[in-house]
């Protein structure tokens, strides 16, 4: 259960006080306390039910502060804990009223033999696309058609120490006495539903495939609820021209008849401190033939290595219902 507002608010200054005092410690090894601030005033054009006109929005798109801490214990071994929420800074309030909301909660253990953490973070599958995708937390972001981004709860994770650029995530949910997969059963193994990864990451090449069992489905148009997926991702730079696709084939795990593929294909270009991108999606439902079709361009304008301006424009286009969403974004990031 979320905190309600006020509990919120002094969750939050908690963990600001407690990050500045861990900032003048000085025993060298002290929490980080980091964070981006992302905000946009957007021109919204939505088809479909909301049928929204040429209104203009400012919106905060997945602000979030952190602590993440490393402790240096025996033989080796690290503690390792993070702490991540996000903010809303257009208006100060989540859609369900609270103040802050939990993104990336875990502590865990790291050493030569690699990691073992536990709690609510990212599956392997969502964090193989690395940082494949140019509008990331925008309209035109990934989300809008492929499935499986998925931040899970009661995760547990291991991931290997890095042989050849190769490293390999593995993760385990157990079901906690739910019906995780539809049939009507509970379910109380230790893995009834997982997900894995083995990414490579090398001077200009990054490469990814992953695979989930019986994760939330999320974006579908073909109705899937839980999905067994299966991704592949890549991308390739040359210079200051960067190329990348991720593609994805899923089907519903309690109904195989429900079918799906999806594939992300994108392109940037950075001019001085200029970066022009263009993105492309597509998925498309087996059972129902739907077709939803993502297109987005944009310019980043980078201010320094932490900030930057950007101007995006997104159409999200479905095929049987005949409508688009047209979003266009005039922006401002900043992290620390």
């Amino acid at each position: 259960m979320l905190p309600n507002r006020k509990n919120s608010q002094r969750l939050l200054t908690g963990l600001l006080l407690a990050s500045a005092a861990a900032s003048h410690a000085a025993d060298g090894n002290t929490p980080q306390f980091y964070g981006t601030i992302n905000l946009s005033l957007d021109n919204e054009n939505y088809g479909g039910v909301e049928k929204v006109q040429d209104q203009w929005s400012l919106n905060s798109n997945n602000s979030r502060i952190g602590v993440r801490h490393t402790i240096a214990l025996q033989n080796g071994l690290n503690a390792v804990l993070k702490a991540e929420f996000r903010i809303n800074t257009d208006d100060g309030r989540e859609s369900d009223g609270q103040t802050i909301s939990q993104r990336d909660i875990y502590a865990g253990f790291s050493g030569h033999y690699g990691q073992l953490i536990a709690g609510r973070f990212n599956t392997p599958l969502r964090t193989s696309e690395g940082k494949l995708d140019l509008f990331n937390h925008l309209h035109g972001d990934i989300d809008a058609v492929l499935g499986g981004q998925n931040r899970a709860d009661n995760i547990i994770q291991y991931t290997s120490p890095e042989f050849s650029a190769i490293r390999v995530n593995a993760a385990f949910i157990p079901g906690e006495n739910k019906d995780t997969d539809g049939d009507g059963d509970p379910d109380h193994n230790i893995a009834d539903a997982f997900s894995f990864s083995a990414v490579y990451n090398h001077n200009n090449l990054y490469a990814a495939a992953a695979l989930d069992r019986n994760q939330p489905a999320g974006t579908t148009v073909d109705g899937l609820n839980r999905s067994d997926r299966i991704q592949l991702a890549a991308g390739w730079t040359l210079n200051n021209t960067r190329i990348a696709a991720i593609a994805q084939q899923a089907h519903d795990t309690d109904n195989s008849a429900l079918k799906e593929k999806a594939a992300v294909f994108n392109l940037s270009q950075r001019v001085h401190n200029t970066t022009l991108k263009a993105q492309y999606g597509v998925n498309k439902g087996d059972f129902s033939g739907e077709k939803r079709t993502l297109k987005a361009i944009g310019a980043d304008y980078q201010l320094d290595k932490s900030a930057y301006l950007f101007a995006a424009w997104s159409t999200l286009t479905e095929q049987q219902s005949h409508h688009t969403d047209r979003v266009f974004s005039l922006g401002f990031n900043q992290s620390f």
